[in-house]
């Protein structure tokens, strides 16, 4: 699998991070602390100290990027992360555009912007199932992305309908996310976003079983 791409998006959103950082240290009092935790209100719930807060997050993005950018090079992940990794780098960058989003939200909110956490990361998060959705199909077996059930890892056609499946609900999800933050607020936002996680999942683990008691072919 071809790293080389993701990898320098990697390096330029963690960059920006710093760069953001950089900006707002001054602009920060020493003796700060910065709300870096909201309820579904919008309310802070977690302060941090101006250092942790400035650095926390670029420094998670960094140790993202060298996990996800180590994980190809393991031989018994290869071969299924190189068939088709499509699901693997949507994952890798949506993970990155969600800890950048959240510093620049966090720092903007020290600064004294008015801005709406919750719904900016509603969006975000509708757009990386969107995202995630349309590669999660297309993901061959491998041991580290994909829904993974026992019935998914003895049967390439549990493996094959079940992730197509689940790629189709993420989709769905992300559009149903998008739509009732629009329609009625953040709360229905959320509400949608954790429903239809637990649903998909509940629906995805059943119908790995029924497909892989249809294989001829399964394993086990």
């Amino acid at each position: 699998m071809e790293i080389r791409a993701p990898l320098i998006l990697s390096l330029v959103l963690i960059a920006g991070m710093l760069a953001i950082s950089a900006w707002a240290w001054p602009l920060v009092p020493e003796t700060a602390r910065v709300a870096v935790h909201f309820d579904f209100a919008g309310h802070p719930n977690g302060t941090m100290s101006r250092p942790a807060a400035l650095l926390l997050l670029p420094a998670l993005a960094a140790c993202t990027t060298l996990a996800l950018a180590i994980v190809p090079r393991l031989a018994r992940w290869k071969a299924g992360l190189d068939a088709r990794s499509s699901g693997y780098v949507t994952g890798w960058l949506g993970c990155l555009v969600i800890l950048f989003v959240s510093h620049t939200l966090i720092i903007l909110l020290a600064r004294g912007w008015a801005v709406d956490v919750p719904g900016s990361m509603s969006i975000i998060a509708a757009l990386v199932f969107l995202a995630l959705g349309n590669g999660l199909g297309k993901t061959r077996p491998n041991p580290f992305i994909g829904v993974r059930t026992w019935w998914t890892k003895h049967s390439d056609l549990a493996w094959d309908k079940t992730n197509r499946l689940a790629g189709r609900m993420m989709m769905v999800i992300g559009l149903a996310i998008l739509g009732a933050l629009a329609m009625a607020g953040t709360i229905a936002a959320h509400i949608v976003f954790f429903g239809g996680i637990i649903v998909m999942t509940a629906v995805c683990v059943w119908l790995s079983y029924v497909y892989w008691r249809r294989d001829p072919d399964r394993r086990g």
